[in-house]
């Protein structure tokens, strides 16, 4: 190491503080080591935390105001036993647009 260092004295100046920069550094590094403390930790990538997955519930078609996209009486049947079984609360947002697309078209 003596010998190295007298080389770099010799033929560069700048090369000469580098080495006893990372001369000290090293020394310095495994002195903090022996009383407990990792400087290592400061060169390791953190973890970044898992992406949050958001799933959307699809949206069913929209009625429209004319006849062929309204719903036949099968359909109006199901959904009105749903409200006679569990009242009309237990309805989607989707079955009760039904409803009222199909009330709409009988008046």
């Amino acid at each position: 190491m003596a010998l190295q260092l007298g080389y770099y004295v010799l033929s560069d100046q700048t090369a000469v503080g580098a080495y006893i920069a990372a001369i000290i550094w090293g020394v310095s590094f495994m002195y903090a080591l022996k009383q407990g403390s990792d400087w290592s930790n400061m060169l390791r990538k953190k973890k970044k935390s898992p992406l949050k997955v958001v799933h959307h519930k699809p949206k069913g078609p929209t009625y429209k105001s004319y006849r062929a996209d309204l719903p036949n009486q099968e359909v109006i049947d199901e959904i009105l036993d749903k409200i006679s079984l569990n009242g009309y609360e237990s309805l989607s947002a989707f079955e009760k647009e039904i409803l009222f697309k199909a009330s709409k078209q009988e008046k």
